[in-house]
């Protein structure tokens, strides 16, 4: 009984995983949609008279941006395929996609020993026959990282942190 537990928890893993990478896959796609990034200012009346606000500061990147945490470790063999941030200080959030032809099991075994040297805490860490997770957290920063294999036998690194 206990051995089918274990499966069915590994699968449901997997699957969590999966879909956490394909939804970034697919909010990043709507993200980079041009109708989304055209910036419209709205007139807000006040006291002082009118001024401008935007409606969002979500940004899109190809490359880490400066406010990305850079104690946050990073594959050394791994390419950017897509990224968002939003906000500044506390409000800080980011959701990135690397791509790289090494195997899970060895990028698991990078971010479980290098969160950990550059003084993060894991607080979860999930195995699921090749494709894994891991919660982390450091100071008033947390996130979960996903691992798996992806098309064409790359192996897809997802993080996201708040």
């Amino acid at each position: 009984m206990s051995k089918l537990t274990q499966n069915d928890s590994r699968k449901a893993l997997f699957f969590l995983v999966l879909l956490t990478t394909i939804f970034s896959v697919l909010l990043l796609a709507m993200l980079k949609r041009r109708e989304f990034w055209k910036k419209e200012e709205v007139a807000i009346q006040s006291d002082e008279g009118n001024r401008s606000d935007e409606n969002s500061d979500l940004r899109s990147f190809d490359s880490l941006p400066e406010d990305f945490p850079a104690d946050f470790p990073v594959y050394p063999n791994a390419a950017i395929t897509s990224g968002w941030e939003k906000g500044k200080g506390v409000g800080y959030a980011a959701s990135v996609l690397w791509e790289t032809d090494d195997i899970p099991e060895n990028v698991f075994y990078f971010f479980d020993r290098e969160l950990k040297n550059s003084g993060w805490t894991i607080t979860s860490l999930q195995d699921a026959k090749g494709t894994y997770a891991l919660s982390f957290t450091k100071e008033k920063t947390y996130g979960f990282l996903g691992i798996t294999k992806g098309e064409e036998s790359k192996t897809i690194i997802s993080v996201t942190l708040k």
